[in-house]
């Protein structure tokens, strides 16, 4: 048998009020109205004043009203809480009460003058307990009692009329109702034993919400479980459920708890407890240690480097549970996130830098970037985590990829000399000179710096860095300007840096002149022009064709030998019959090309206007000097005998408009019959801006010659 003991429990009570307003039914000439005290009321009077008579209220043979008006001998107080309701124009004359007192209880009469209908209304007024009294019940809100032994709870309600409803309501359930009092025995009452976590081990992964579930037996009545979690005894008990069964061979129930709730690695290694209880034990409690499973976290530290270090390792810091890693490759990232190589981490979590020499060691700076993972799926659902550090490496200055060695200059133009420079940390010391000489700030050099963002190749991969441009100007350049220039940095580290280029200076080719028709055939037509006096040789020229109808040039490149020769012959054929076309040529030296000539239009010949001797003209030779050979000026002798008779046929003139008649069967592509290139600038002016615009073009690559073209 249970040992005898006392013991105190907290008892939940409720009571409630049945009767707040309610009607009963009566005979057709009274009826009774129960009103909660302080609301308020109407009294409804069934009958409707005419012109000869009127409705009058009374209270205990007291007249209230008659029709609208209200006894003015009656009380300020109750004059106050009366009013008159309805609607007059039919004969409606309702009273109404407001702020219901004890007083106002009784019996009310609705009479109509002139007649004998009386209507009676019984009011009651119903008023709250004032309190409720518990049997036996502690100060601090506990029953007494004893376990194993019957418990008898009294309820008594103080005041309230009419009589007030009890209802007696244990761990939800209603055990027992009662007017003004009521009384329960609770038979035997049996504790709780140890609620017992029903998994070994309690955990789940952040991602996953934890699912943990308790068991309590033997308790009468059924036990209540409350739900604990962290060492600030949170209360998370609104999301668990219960299950309880009774037991009929021992007369207890068994609870068992379920909570469902979402964790994260922030309660790992935290506790959690179950607690059941009855209306006489509270300290029925188990509590373990949560084990929560979450992705790692990596981070990579930030290290900086000199230059000369040999040994450079940076250290990759993981957090994760469980601790058992997989370490994948890690990332060398530049600062504007290209990829530039892996590197191997060792499963210390230690990435050793590979060694480099001493002037290449700035490569190495950067993005590193580690990837780990120990099988759990992170909040962002990818196992692999990763976490990045920056690596900077003071070094010497370097001079960005792209630097040039030499540059041309136009006599009496300025010239910017740029070089592009990445240096970490920022240079100290700039000088700039030309070939030995120092050159100072003056009208003729000036020197500045901005910073910007360069190329370099870091272990082979092209990169962007935050660097600087460093800028010489050179006024008004002569022909002594052309020298080495040199430029030197030192930061502090390792040695000064140098950078040599080579100013070259030239000038801008004439514009070829003199451009003539010599000859014209149905599908070619030659031309001649004096050759550009240019200091050097190397001269090359843009024969440049087109439909006159038609917006894009056709060029074809001409390279001539030294000869000396004065005028020079270019034969342009595959073209249509009987076609206007124009024609323009530029000269271009190794510095710059000079602007188009003005262009000529010629009309190649129809078929039944082709005299033999033109198609015989057409014998493509590559150059004519003077050391050609007799057979070239019997040939020039024949071109020029025809040209002289024919030249009534040939209209040349300067930008013609083009009847509709020939812009009707012109084609742009077809008379392309060679390797041409297409080029679509077509100077407007002569002006200092526009020769701007063909000087900046330059020449990048050596001129292709074409061997099928027809060229004299």
């Amino acid at each position: 048998m249970a040992s005898t003991r006392k013991i105190t429990q907290t008892v939940f009570y409720y009571f409630h009020l049945t009767n707040v307003i309610f009607i009963l039914a009566t005979p057709a000439s009274a009826y009774a109205l129960s009103a909660l005290k302080g609301a308020s009321v109407q009294l409804r009077c069934p009958y409707t004043a005419t012109d000869r008579s009127r409705i009058s209220w009374r209270h205990s043979s007291v007249i209230y009203t008659e029709n609208n008006i209200t006894n003015p001998s009656l009380s300020l107080n109750l004059l106050k809480r009366l009013k008159i309701t309805g609607n007059h124009t039919v004969g409606e004359y309702h009273l109404n009460i407001s702020d219901i007192r004890k007083s106002d209880e009784g019996n009310y009469q609705c009479s109509l003058s002139g007649t004998s209908n009386v209507y009676n209304t019984q009011l009651t007024v119903i008023v709250e307990p004032v309190s409720l009294n518990i049997d036996n019940m502690l100060p601090d809100y506990k029953l007494q009692g004893t376990e194993g032994i019957d418990l008898i709870i009294t309820c008594t309600a103080i005041g309230g009329q009419p009589q007030p409803d009890l209802k007696l309501l244990i761990s939800g359930s209603t055990v027992a109702t009662g007017k003004q009092s009521l009384q329960h025995t609770l038979p035997k009452l049996i504790k709780p034993l140890s609620p017992i976590f029903t998994q070994k081990f309690l955990g789940t992964e952040e991602t996953l919400p934890l699912n943990v579930s308790c068991i309590s037996h033997g308790s009468r009545p059924a036990a209540n479980f409350t739900w604990f979690i962290g060492q600030t005894y949170m209360d998370v008990t609104i999301n668990s459920s219960e299950t309880k069964t009774f037991n009929l061979s021992t007369e207890t129930f068994t609870v068992i708890s379920t909570l469902n709730y979402n964790v994260d690695r922030t309660y790992n290694r935290q506790m959690i407890t179950c607690k059941a209880s009855n209306i006489i034990s509270t300290n029925v409690s188990s509590n373990t240690l949560l084990n929560i499973k979450y992705a790692p976290i990596a981070s990579v530290e930030n290290k900086t480097f000199l230059q000369t270090d040999k040994v450079r390792n940076v250290h990759c810091s993981i957090q994760g549970n469980p601790s058992e890693y997989t370490y994948f490759k890690c990332h060398h990232m530049s600062f504007y996130d290209v990829m530039i190589r892996e590197l191997t981490i060792s499963q210390s979590g230690i990435l050793s830098l590979p060694e480099i020499s001493t002037k290449l060691a700035y490569q190495d700076s950067g993005m590193y970037t580690c990837a780990v993972g120990n099988g759990i799926v992170g909040t962002n659902g990818q196992e692999k985590q990763s976490g990045n550090g920056f690596v900077k490496i003071n070094a010497q200055p370097v001079f960005a990829n792209g630097n040039v060695q030499k540059i041309n200059g136009i006599f009496g133009r300025s010239i910017y000399v740029n070089l592009y420079v990445y240096s970490e940390p920022k240079y100290t010391a700039i000088r700039w000179y030309k070939n030995t000489n120092l050159l100072k700030q003056s009208a003729k050099y000036s020197m500045t710096e901005n910073m910007m963002i360069v190329y370099d190749v870091f272990h082979g991969k092209e990169v962007q860095l935050d660097g600087y441009r460093l800028t010489l100007l050179i006024n008004e350049l002569r022909f002594e300007d052309a020298a080495v220039y040199k430029l030197l940095l030192s930061n502090g580290i390792g040695n000064l840096v140098e950078h040599n280029l080579l100013l070259e200076i030239g000038h801008i080719p004439q514009t070829p002149t003199n451009i003539t028709v010599v000859s014209v055939g149905e599908t070619s037509f030659t031309i001649q022009w004096n050759h550009v006096d240019d200091k050097e040789l190397h001269i090359m020229y843009y024969i440049e064709y087109k439909l006159s109808i038609a917006s894009t040039w056709i060029y074809k490149e001409m390279i001539t030998k030294e000869t000396g020769n004065q005028e020079l012959l270019y034969i342009l054929a595959g073209l249509q019959t009987s076609t206007y076309y124009d024609v323009r040529i530029s000269a271009v030296n190794s510095f710059n090309k000079s602007l188009p000539s003005i262009a000529i239009t010629v009309q190649t010949t129809s078929k039944e206007n082709t005299p033999n001797a033109i198609q015989s003209a057409a014998i493509p030779i590559v150059a004519l000097g003077t050391s050609s050979t007799i057979l070239t000026i019997v040939a020039w002798l024949i071109v020029g005998l025809f040209w002289f008779k024919r030249k009534s046929i040939i209209k040349t003139k300067r930008n013609k408009t083009v009847s509709s008649q020939h812009r009707s069967d012109t084609q742009i592509y077809d008379v392309v019959s060679d390797s041409t290139r297409i080029k679509t600038d077509q100077p407007k002016d002569t002006t200092d801006a526009s020769r701007a615009v063909y000087e900046s073009l330059g020449l990048k690559d050596k001129p292709n010659i074409y061997m099928d073209s027809e060229f004299k």
